[in-house]
């Protein structure tokens, strides 16, 4: 069979028999939960893993205006994601550094973070949640998306879509990790 999960929380709660609690330390309960989204999602996590396109050596950047000054970045690394569903899911973002001012766009349009992250760590922007935060000391990051960037957004569609992971600069050993449910509409 399949294993299926829904995320959301338990309203009213209540214990059946306090006697049985307290002579084998369980009991049954009652409880109504709420959804949190109308989905039901797959229990198998996918992800799609990019790296990001090391530093150039830098150069000289056009139109040549004195003083002349060389200017290094990385590239963009593109990659596809697909969702077998039939409806739009949430999607968990992780990158990991060493980067700085990491880019990620994708069908949620193009999310920003102004901030360095240092190698071995991690920021996670969580679609589930809305938050983001630091994967290893779970500190919250508040204003790293800017101001035009709604969580709320950040859904991928049915179908095939296209992501490009760039940033201001990387040694280029920084990595991008994209993961989601597959989902069903919920009754």
């Amino acid at each position: 069979g399949l294993t299926y999960r829904v995320y959301g929380r338990v309203r009213r709660f209540g214990v059946d028999s306090e006697r049985d609690l307290v002579r084998s330390g369980m009991a049954d309960v009652s409880g109504t939960f709420q959804l949190a989204w109308p989905m039901v999602f797959e229990d198998v996590e996918r992800s799609v893993e990019l790296s990001i396109v090391p530093v150039s050596t830098g150069g000289l950047r056009s139109p040549l205006i004195s003083p002349l000054r060389s200017q290094s970045s990385s590239g963009v690394r593109p990659g596809a994601v697909v969702n077998d569903s039939r409806v739009e899911v949430p999607v968990i973002v992780e990158i990991t550094g060493p980067i700085s001012d990491p880019v990620v766009s994708g069908p949620w349009g193009t999310l920003r973070l102004g901030l360095s992250i240092p190698a071995g760590s991690t920021v996670v922007v969580d679609g589930f949640s809305r938050t983001a935060y630091w994967k290893n000391g779970g500190a919250v990051l508040s204003g790293v998306l800017g101001r035009r960037f709604f969580m709320s957004r950040l859904k991928l569609p049915p179908g095939s879509s296209s992501i490009q992971f760039s940033a201001g600069s990387s040694s280029g050993s920084a990595r991008l990790k994209v993961r989601w449910r597959g989902a069903v509409q919920s009754f």
